[in-house]
């Protein structure tokens, strides 16, 4: 994760495929949160589609990218929006 991504303190963000990007990584809740240092809830609640603290949003997302393997793009998967954004067509 680049430094500029990484400050995300004091803003809400939305990690929109977190359960999705989660299963396909074969991790449960308690394991992700683990990973990401952060408590089950804050987990549950990203998953929700509830908005979390970016600090915790860009751990959990750290976590789910190391366990893709680096195939995730932070600006794609984190919104400050409750609106995921629209996939580009290829």
């Amino acid at each position: 994760m680049s430094t500029e991504t990484a400050k995300t303190n004091g803003k809400v963000r939305f990690l929109h495929r977190c359960e999705t990007l989660r299963q396909q990584a074969g991790l449960s809740i308690a394991k992700l949160a683990q990973k990401a240092s952060v408590d089950r809830g804050t987990v549950a609640k990203i998953e929700r589609h509830q908005g979390v603290m970016g600090d915790k949003v860009g751990s959990v997302f750290g976590a789910l990218n190391e366990a893709h393997k680096g195939a995730l793009v932070f600006e794609i998967e984190v919104t400050e929006s409750p609106t995921p954004k629209k996939s580009r067509k290829r």
